[in-house]
């Protein structure tokens, strides 16, 4: 159990990143520990590139990506602040390529049984932690893998049928975050070893899916996607308290127009979040957000 102060979360700012010349949608895929800088790519009719962003120098682009590229894995935090993968599993620098801004990992020499069928997409900072999804006996389920312990499964939630994803991993490892089928259908979960798989709730829980997809230190800030009546947004999680959506606290000022659709990256220390926002148009950009308590 998490023994912690009940507090809110609350936006001191939420910006939403310009978008660059030539392009129309925008994805994020990265948000540095520090939770200033920003990785993503952008496209539009001509344009496929990857970009940078910090509120001090703005966006730049950081080359072409090829549209035959394949995406491979999930959003990855493995970025330094200029960019640059940061090699934290311990695997050549040629294994790792850029695939539309998404780092392609090749499984490390492992023992990942008893999965059938499995891929890494991900690790802690000091890549002792590796995680990733495949099919055990009972089912498709996701997993976290070290040297001395092998491939450990997060199980799943009772109710549906046996299923359960890994989406994302606190920096230190200790803790995962995704998805499982329950009595609700697919529902967000956060996992570590002294818990097991745990649900994470929000109001309007029979309305849709949710899915968690990232996580801070600890777990003290849980970001990711629910569906409700309103469609898919952007919800927060912290210990003790059902889920709030983004656009719901305190100082969110959603600019007019636009809808916050998920939380994808959180920073190290819970005081940043950053996602994807669509407007009335189709259009898509990049937000970030500083975050605060409230008592």
């Amino acid at each position: 159990m998490i023994t912690v102060a009940v507090v809110a979360a609350a936006i001191s700012k939420l910006v939403l990143i310009p978008l660059l010349p030539g392009c129309t949608q925008a994805q994020i895929c990265g948000l540095t520990g520090d939770g200033k800088t920003v990785l993503g790519y952008q496209t539009g009719l001509q344009k496929n590139v990857a970009f940078i962003w910090d509120a001090k120098a703005g966006s730049k682009e950081l080359g072409e990506l090829s549209w035959n590229m394949w995406r491979a894995g999930m959003p990855s935090t493995e970025y330094d602040s200029t960019g640059n993968l940061v090699d934290r599993v311990g695997i050549k620098p040629g294994d790792v390529r850029w695939a539309r801004i998404v780092a392609f990992m090749n499984t490390p020499k492992a023992d990942l049984k008893p999965f059938k069928t499995p891929w890494l997409f991900g690790s802690s900072a000091d890549g002792k932690v590796c995680v990733g999804n495949g099919n055990s006996k009972d089912g498709p389920e996701g997993f976290l893998w070290t040297k001395a312990g092998g491939a450990v499964g997060i199980g799943d939630l009772p109710g549906g049928f046996f299923y359960s994803q890994v989406l994302g991993l606190s920096p230190e490892g200790n803790w995962a975050v995704g998805c499982s089928k329950s009595y609700d259908g697919l529902t967000a979960a956060v996992w570590n070893k002294a818990r097991g798989l745990v649900a994470l709730r929000f109001k309007d829980q029979d309305k849709g899916f949710s899915r968690a997809l990232c996580c801070s230190s600890g777990a003290k800030l849980i970001g990711g996607e629910a569906e409700t009546a309103r469609g898919t947004e952007a919800i927060v999680w912290q210990p003790g308290q059902d889920g709030s959506f983004v656009r719901s606290l305190q100082g969110s000022a959603v600019p007019a127009g636009w809808t916050l659709l998920s939380v994808d990256c959180v920073s190290d220390a819970g005081a940043a979040i950053a996602g994807e926002a669509r407007n009335q148009e189709g259009k898509t950009r990049v937000w970030i957000a500083n975050i605060v308590s409230r008592q």
